[in-house]
């Protein structure tokens, strides 16, 4: 039996930045994304029969500014360090690559007892190589989720740890993600909801079909089409980055 890891990777909507994940649109209607908050931080605290806190990851980094951006900045930045620390098997002598704690005043050391601090009751956690357990929790529910979907016919979109349904199949994706994740650990899960900025009609200057036909003709100069040029523009940009160093 499989113990660790299994998450399920591929999918191309994986793969875009997530802020195009809100103008995804399956037969022509919204989608809605949702995910659990803090999930791993929370297992952690669940296993342990604890009440995990409001946010794992707050109160660790201190802001460079009290903005929106700024917090998330600081969040995303300890979240990133909460998750170096549980998947290493030994401590860390340094800073996570793509990390820059000077910007924020603070060294490795100094964030690495912030984490232990905040987060004492569960510090054997750290560590420890718990991560790819960790993954193989959240794999096991998405996969619950999943099937449940598939046996009704309804398209679902997994993303680690989140999940995009069509938006009238919110309640339900709710209620899944909940009864998942009590029925593991007898606790609620906390569930954050991507908002959604637009409408299809939206997308283009085109009016969207509802017209299963006319959506199958569509597929060849739709989503596919423009997956495409993101790729090359992508490979394009690669290639020139490449050129530039070598210069």
């Amino acid at each position: 039996e499989l113990t660790r890891g299994g998450r399920f990777y591929g999918g191309w909507w994986q793969n875009i930045p997530s802020r195009y994940r809100p103008r995804i649109i399956v037969n022509g209607k919204p989608m809605v994304e949702y995910d659990y908050s803090g999930l791993h931080p929370t297992i952690l605290y669940a296993e342990r029969g604890l009440v995990p806190p409001d946010d794992p990851y707050t109160g660790i980094i201190k802001p460079c500014s009290y903005t929106d951006e700024g917090l998330k900045e600081a969040r995303d930045v300890a979240k990133k360090a909460f998750n170096a620390m549980v998947n290493s098997l030994h401590p860390m002598s340094r800073q996570p690559d793509g990390m820059k704690l000077s910007k924020f005043g603070m060294n490795w050391a100094e964030v690495s007892n912030c984490v232990l601090q905040k987060h004492s009751v569960i510090s054997d956690a750290f560590y420890s190589d718990s991560g790819a357990g960790l993954q193989r929790v959240d794999s096991d529910m998405a996969e619950e989720i999943m099937l449940n979907f598939a046996q009704q016919g309804v398209a679902v979109l997994p993303v680690h740890d989140s999940f995009l349904v069509h938006s009238g199949y919110q309640s339900r994706l709710e209620e899944l993600m909940v009864a998942s994740f009590e029925k593991r650990f007898g606790m609620k899960p906390k569930l954050k909801a991507s908002p959604r900025h637009i409408r299809p009609s939206s997308l283009s200057d085109e009016e969207t079909t509802q017209d299963l036909y006319e959506l199958l003709a569509l597929m060849d100069v739709g989503h596919e089409v423009r997956l495409s040029e993101w790729f090359r523009q992508r490979q394009n940009r690669w290639e020139g980055s490449k050129t530039n160093q070598s210069v």
